[in-house]
C-alpha cells in the first residue's frame, strides 16, 4: 500500500497533467467525489469496543410484543407481569425475556 506521502504526490502529478490537458475542473470534481466519499465514511458512527455486542444476552421484548405474542392486549400484559419473564431495569421500567417467553408458552400448552 502507498504511503500518504506518495499519494498526494501521485495526486499532484494527476493535477498537473489534467492542468496541462484543459481538464482540470473534471479533475477537481472527481477529487472532490473521493474527499466527500471518504468523510461520508469516516462519519459513520463506530461500534464502541466497550459496549456490548448486539447479540449479548437475551433478546428483550415490549409488553406491546409480548401481547401481540400472546394475543393478549398490553393491559393484560401489565396486569400479569410478575408472572411472566420479567427483566427489571435500574431505572423502574421493565421488558420481557423472548427465550423466557417461549418456555412460559410452551408450559402451558404443552
Amino acid at each position: 500500500m502507498t504511503s500518504r506521502a506518495e499519494a498526494l504526490r501521485s495526486i499532484r502529478e494527476a493535477a498537473a497533467e489534467a492542468l496541462a490537458a484543459g481538464e482540470l475542473s473534471a479533475f477537481l470534481g472527481d477529487l472532490e467525489r473521493v474527499r466527500t466519499d471518504v468523510l461520508l465514511e469516516a462519519s459513520k458512527p463506530q461500534p464502541n469496543p466497550l459496549a456490548p455486542a448486539a447479540t449479548d444476552g437475551p433478546k428483550l421484548l415490549s409488553a406491546v410484543q409480548v401481547a401481540a405474542r400472546l394475543g393478549r392486549s398490553k393491559w393484560w400484559v401489565y396486569t400479569n407481569k410478575n408472572s411472566l419473564p420479567i427483566v427489571r431495569f435500574p431505572t423502574g421500567g421493565f421488558a420481557f425475556k423472548a427465550e423466557g417467553l417461549e418456555r412460559w408458552i410452551s408450559r402451558r400448552t404443552g
